[in-house]
């Protein structure tokens, strides 16, 4: 890649996972509640308290993309799973979810990730949104066709999420941010385009009715998809509804923050989700000065982000398993 296409490329690489972190934070204090009236999440949006402190949504993305970065592309399963539960070790108090933390537990003394996978939910694995959270970075390699991002990402998401449905939630949210990121930033992305193409890469039938649902509701009001969508901790629940809020505003980070953040239920992690879209397509300058001030470890963020922009893979060559 040319120098100028890799300060190009770094601008919509940055500005997905800074956008992200900051939404996660910004969603954060509203997780779990309903009902939200839009002057109470503006305030929050608008005027950051600091820090702007994120959840596991962001640690376990950055971790994603430094795997990404140190194994040039490849998802190496047993490091990858390590690495995740290193991280939960470390922090533990960033808000994983109860299966998540049993899970990487489990990992993080030595069970087998295959094994540890199978072990929630009587053997179905999670249906969660975890791995579709942390996922963006796959979409932010260059040189990878749609295929590639989605197979990246089936892999990404295995090492902790076994049911499909969880699965799907990854390779939705991934293909979203690769194709964002490869929309021209002044050309609006197409949702009939966007959604057909994950459609047709994902596997459970759920998945597709959710995302084929999406174009009924880019013009309506947000209230509508929270009663579409259930908006909660599952990957069907989040992903179509962060889809769905980043192509009602593609250009415009701090609406689609809000609103994601006002449909309740998963804020962090739908806000986070439809971030990266958003940051994907706008680039950096499009994170606003306030949130950019507040949050935490920016460096670390845009770190992780030059080195993901400056990974050329031309094509996915599998499993790298350590």
């Amino acid at each position: 890649m040319r120098t100028a296409e890799t300060s190009l490329w770094r601008t919509r690489v940055r500005g997905s996972l800074l956008l992200a972190a900051c939404a996660d934070a910004l969603g954060s204090a509203f997780e779990g509640r309903r009902g939200l009236s839009p002057e109470q999440v503006a305030a929050a949006v608008d005027r950051p308290q600091s820090p702007l402190r994120w959840t596991d949504d962001t640690a376990q993305m950055l971790v994603l993309a430094a795997h990404l970065a140190e194994h040039g592309g490849l998802v190496a399963s047993d490091a990858l799973a390590a690495a995740f539960a290193d991280e939960w070790s470390a922090e533990p108090w960033r808000g994983y979810g109860p299966g998540a933390a049993q899970l990487l537990s489990q990992i993080a003394t030595g069970v087998p990730w295959r094994v540890a996978g199978r072990s929630l939910f009587d053997g179905a694995g999670s249906l969660g949104n975890g791995a579709a959270m942390r996922v963006a970075p796959v979409g932010l390699i260059t040189g990878w066709g749609l295929d590639a991002v989605a197979s990246a990402a089936v892999a990404s998401a295995l090492v902790t999420h076994v049911h499909p449905e969880g699965i799907d939630g990854a390779v939705a949210q991934a293909l979203a941010v690769a194709l964002a990121a490869r929309t021209p930033r002044r050309q609006r992305p197409s949702a009939e385009e966007l959604i057909g193409a994950i459609a047709s890469r994902t596997a459970t039938a759920a998945f597709t009715a959710e995302l084929e649902a999406i174009p009924a509701l880019l013009d309506g009001p947000a209230g509508a998809i929270s009663d579409r969508f259930r908006c909660d901790a599952t990957a069907l629940g989040a992903v179509p509804a962060a889809i769905t809020v980043f192509l009602r505003y593609p250009d415009d980070p701090a609406a689609a923050v809000k609103e994601a953040i006002g449909l309740g239920g998963d804020t962090d992690t739908i806000a986070a989700m439809a971030a990266a879209m958003c940051g994907a397509h706008c680039g950096d300058s499009a994170v606003p000065a306030s949130w950019a001030a507040q949050l935490e470890q920016p460096e670390r963020v845009r770190a992780a982000a030059d080195r993901l922009a400056t990974l050329e893979s031309r094509r996915y060559l599998g499993e790298a398993d350590a």
